[in-house]
């Protein structure tokens, strides 16, 4: 691993922060629910449209297969609630540094069409989102009246509405993602 000394404070504590979500608690921390009624709950709310488990499922959000191995349950829990508060980053891409992986950004061309979606890719000139049903848009900069990042949004509902009972059968079902063992 290369030294950290190149980092400033805030990046620090930022990597603390990320470090301190992998920690063993999340293999010792129990979920209380029941990860069989979990998995209908999940079913039921149409999570696979966004998320994949192994092959099945969706590609806009984050992969979940192995999702109770790399998050406790009381962060699952935590962020089932509020989605928009702590995105997480995309592992697969580890040159965004502190930038999440599923940034809302929200794009007006120079003649007027807007169109919001998650950062896929940007650089000095051009930027890629993909919208909810995963179809890319590439813009150029020069063509673009605004760009507008949207920290604390996303596309992911809250579940605030599911029963307490609901939810922690899906945190149960989410913690219990291990992966192949």
């Amino acid at each position: 691993m290369p030294g950290v000394n190149s980092l400033n404070d805030k990046r620090v504590w930022q990597v603390i922060a990320y470090v301190r979500t992998l920690s063993e608690m999340g293999a010792t921390e129990a979920a209380k629910g029941d990860a069989v009624k979990g998995k209908a709950v999940y079913d039921a709310n149409g999570c696979a449209l966004c998320h994949a488990i192994g092959t099945q499922g969706g590609g806009v959000g984050p992969q979940l297969t192995s999702i109770g191995r790399s998050r406790a349950p009381k962060y699952l829990h935590d962020f089932l609630l509020d989605p928009g508060k702590n995105p997480p980053s995309d592992m697969s891409l580890p040159e965004r540094g502190a930038n999440t992986g599923y940034l809302l950004v929200h794009v007006v061309t120079k003649d007027g069409k807007d169109m919001t979606g998650i950062r896929v890719n940007e650089d000095t000139y051009t930027i890629v989102l993909r919208d909810v049903s995963g179809k890319f848009y590439s813009f150029d900069k020069a063509k673009l009246k605004t760009i507008e990042s949207q920290p604390g949004k996303t596309v992911m509902p809250s579940y605030t509405s599911l029963s307490a009972s609901d939810l922690d059968d899906l945190v149960a079902y989410l913690a219990s993602l291990k992966g192949a063992q």
